[in-house]
């Protein structure tokens, strides 16, 4: 049997070969260029090959109106992946790497790796090691530590960059999940995150479950700043957000860059219980069944309506400022639009009619999360006003603005409770059931939610035990600039 990577790889050899000995020549990119179309065709036949023996990313045009359907293996190396990557660059300035045609031909024809999943986060946390939460890795970059993922290490110094500026400066938090099922790109003239914003039908947040407890355990809101899709040393795929960006920060003596963080800028011994809460919580969510595919019956199984709500909220959240306040003033009635809709989803049991719905969620709601009787009135009628500013919005009428200011952030940590004690309970409590009759029984409500919710925090900081507890000393601490962490 041949070897195919075998042949893969002398083509490849021959190709650097050939341009040291025309060295002189090759003074820019389009040289060079020039100089490997001749050895393009057979180096991409050597990679359909080698690809289609490894088993490497198979594609089948069937589109075509007549012919037979065509099979495609591999990866197709071309002028514009040569010059993306810094092989032009690495010809251009001898020697050459060894390892580049190793590398070359694994981006081409495989065989498959394992790959990953990097979210960036707008967060500002001084976290230490690693830790667990929901399946992800929380850590912190350390400049350079990026530099293995890229395509084609060999010749990164060539290339174009595929991290922002922040991420290359080293000090972001970031969630990382190995991916073993990931199917890689193949490659586009277009950004992948400009392929996901035209044509995927739904914003999916791959790591929603690490986000939504971080968003759970303190009151700040944490986002994804960039979302990134990698094949260690082959692709590295941005998929959403923009990154961090540096920006300017000083202490009155002396200044410095820093990553753009947003608002949730704790302390150690903060988020030592902001990660106690998140990995409290982490044991429980990781129970949850993945949400199942299919018809209308999987998408109201607990696990989606779960899911639906999270990105509901997280999308919710990316509106606020520091403190869970609404950032713009023009975006306080789509705020409350979208708390209500993610209540909605959680609130609501399957099967059940858009019928009275408004009063099915601010009960339930009342009931789930009220410590008292004057507390759950209140959230009652909250969420009864919220219902009204939703109604307006939808049918195009000015909201009423008495309740514009306020009810933003009560929402936002009514939601927080929800989705806290709904994930402790599990996806076995029937919240249309069990709420409605705990609002008849002191009784059924003690075991069916205030007992087993009661113990499930009992462990955790005081200062995390009840979500709606006043913040505003946390939240000073949140808001100050800190100097960073090589200048203490």
């Amino acid at each position: 049997m041949p070897d195919h990577t075998q042949r893969l790889t002398e083509a490849i050899s021959t190709l650097v070969d050939d341009a040291a000995s025309h060295g002189a020549e090759l003074t820019h990119d389009e040289a060079v260029a020039a100089f490997a179309v001749p050895h393009l065709r057979l180096i991409n036949m050597a990679a359909a090959a080698a690809a289609r023996a490894n088993g490497y990313l198979h594609r089948v045009d069937d589109e075509a109106d007549s012919g037979p359907v065509e099979h495609r293996w591999g990866r197709t190396l071309t002028v514009h992946t040569m010059a993306n990557f810094g092989i032009s660059g690495v010809l251009r300035n001898p020697p050459v790497p060894d390892r580049l045609a190793g590398e070359l031909a694994g981006y081409l024809s495989g065989p498959p790796i394992t790959g990953e999943y990097l979210t960036v986060l707008d967060a500002d946390l001084p976290v230490a090691g690693s830790h667990q939460i929901a399946g992800w890795i929380l850590s912190q970059i350390v400049e350079g530590e990026l530099d293995g993922l890229v395509p084609l290490p060999s010749a990164a110094t060539f290339a174009r960059n595929p991290w922002d500026d922040a991420l290359r400066h080293g000090g972001c938090t970031v969630l990382r999940q190995d991916a073993p099922s990931l199917e890689p790109s193949v490659g586009s003239f277009l950004p992948r995150w400009l392929v996901e914003d035209l044509f995927a039908p739904y914003r999916a947040i791959i790591a929603w479950k690490p986000l939504l407890l971080l968003n759970i355990a303190q009151p700040e809101r944490v986002l994804a700043a960039a979302e990134y899709e990698i094949e260690p040393g082959r692709v590295v795929d941005r998929v959403h957000g923009d990154g961090l960006g540096m920006v300017e920060n000083g202490n009155g003596v002396d200044e410095w860059e820093e990553p753009g963080w947003g608002p949730c800028r704790p302390d150690p011994d903060e988020l030592a219980e902001i990660l106690q809460v998140a990995e409290k919580l982490s044991a429980r969510l990781m129970l949850w069944p993945d949400p199942p595919d299919g018809g209308k019956k999987a998408r109201q199984h607990p696990s989606n309506r779960l899911r639906r709500a999270a990105h509901q909220f997280l999308a919710t959240v990316s509106r606020l400022g520091a403190d869970r306040d609404v950032l713009h003033q023009r975006n306080r009635a789509e705020v409350i639009f979208g708390y209500v809709a993610a209540l909605e989803h959680l609130m609501t049991g399957a099967g059940e009619g858009h019928s009275d719905l408004g009063r099915k969620v601010a009960q339930r709601t009342a009931v789930l999360i009220g410590r008292s009787d004057e507390d759950r009135l209140q959230i009652r009628q909250a969420i009864a006003d919220a219902y009204g500013i939703r109604s307006s919005v939808a049918h195009g009428d000015d909201p009423d603005e008495r309740h514009l200011p306020t009810l933003p952030r009560q929402l936002h940590a009514y939601l927080q409770q929800v989705l806290r004690d709904l994930i402790i309970l599990g996806p076995d409590f029937a919240v249309d059931k069990s709420c409605d009759d705990a609002l008849l029984s002191v009784a059924i409500r003690e075991k069916a939610i205030t007992g087993p919710v009661g113990e499930a925090v009992a462990g955790l900081p005081a200062s995390a035990r009840w979500i709606r507890a006043d913040v505003s000393i946390r939240g000073r601490a949140r808001l100050r600039r800190r100097v960073p962490r090589d200048r203490r």
